[in-house]
């Protein structure tokens, strides 16, 4: 395969363009108001891990650092920046959306924006599904590893139990990337 693809991971897969490896990402500050900038980023950091980790995959990735946004959202800047926005600009049901940019099926770059104005993050499974003024809890690793699949190229998995399966449930929040 390609350096990039991810051919044993998805049936049509996205793929980074050699000159753009490795692919860089940035944690926006603050990060999650739950989880405070150092466990964000430690968050993020782990997931790309595991992706970098798996047998399929032959993407190189790299933590880039932090970042500040103007206005609190990701702007097409040519930087992949994960962060945490209470300024929700989609539906309340949303948890995250990855905003992939790109042509032709190549990535250029891609956004990661997570919504913490209607749910509420934890890495603690016992803390999943609690109820607080912010909404919901969910597990940060496991929304973080779907929206990064995507920003790595991957679609959604039809098996319930795939970290890419559109809809979050407690399930995917205590799986590991397989």
């Amino acid at each position: 395969p390609t350096e990039g693809e991810w051919p044993a991971c998805s049936p049509n897969p996205l793929r980074w363009p050699l000159g753009q490896m490795p692919v860089r990402y940035h944690v926006a500050e603050p990060g999650a108001r739950d989880l405070g900038l150092t466990r964000s980023i430690q968050v993020v950091d782990d997931v790309f891990l595991q992706w970098h980790d798996l047998s399929c995959s032959s993407i190189s990735i790299h933590d880039g650092g932090t970042v500040a946004l103007a206005g609190g959202l990701p702007l097409i800047d040519g930087r992949n920046d994960v962060s945490w926005t209470a300024d929700w600009r989609w539906t309340s049901d949303a948890i995250g959306v990855a905003l992939i940019r790109g042509t032709a099926g190549v990535i250029y770059e891609c956004d990661e924006v997570l919504n913490e104005r209607d749910w509420s993050w934890t890495t603690e499974p016992s803390q999943l599904n609690v109820v607080t003024r912010h909404g919901l809890t969910v597990y940060a690793p496991a929304v973080v590893a779907q929206e990064s699949g995507h920003c790595l190229g991957l679609g959604h998995s039809l098996d319930p139990s795939a970290v890419m399966y559109p809809t979050y449930t407690a399930e995917i929040a205590r799986g590991t990337l397989t």
